[in-house]
């Protein structure tokens, strides 16, 4: 199961750090919290803003290997092609745990604060136990997420080159 979501959130003004394009494991923002990875097309500046996707993994990916995230979905197209469209955050889930909303809205918070993110353009998805978590952080969160769409999962698909 694939789930995209799209949501409108208020933003926070903070001091930006240099957009440095491609993809990187990230700390977590908080103590406890996910780590990440964090992709920046390779035409983002701090001139224009960018639309945002959260990618949460299935239960296959969780662990301590933070590449894993990459196995699947966006954060593999973005891996391929450093032209995708989005600045992509990918969560770590640990092993034997479960997506936590606030864990996720920490991550979503300080992305909002420190990176040129079009605050009306943030889509969420996610691929099996992330696609549940999609709905329940959905479902927890309406004040946050006023608007929730479910989109088809082709809306996400890589081109492929006509034979």
């Amino acid at each position: 199961m694939l789930l995209v979501a799209c949501i409108g959130v208020p933003t926070a003004a903070a001091e930006r750090a240099p957009l440095i394009s491609g993809q990187y494991p990230q700390q977590s923002v908080e103590t406890g919290g996910y780590r990440y990875q964090l992709f920046v097309p390779e035409a983002a500046d701090d001139t224009e803003t960018w639309p945002l996707m959260i990618f949460l993994h299935g239960s296959g990916e969780r662990g301590d290997d933070i590449d894993k995230v990459k196995v699947h979905g966006p954060p593999k197209h973005a891996e391929l092609e450093p032209g995708f469209p989005f600045i992509l955050i990918s969560p770590l889930l640990p092993a034997d745990q479960d997506w936590e909303v606030g864990k996720l809205e920490a991550i979503l918070d300080h992305a909002l604060a420190t990176l040129p993110i079009n605050p009306d353009r943030v889509y969420l998805t996610g691929l099996s136990r992330g696609a549940h978590a999609t709905w329940r952080w959905g479902r927890t969160a309406l004040s946050v997420l006023p608007r929730l769409h479910q989109l088809p999962a082709q809306a996400i698909r890589r081109p492929h080159a006509s034979s």
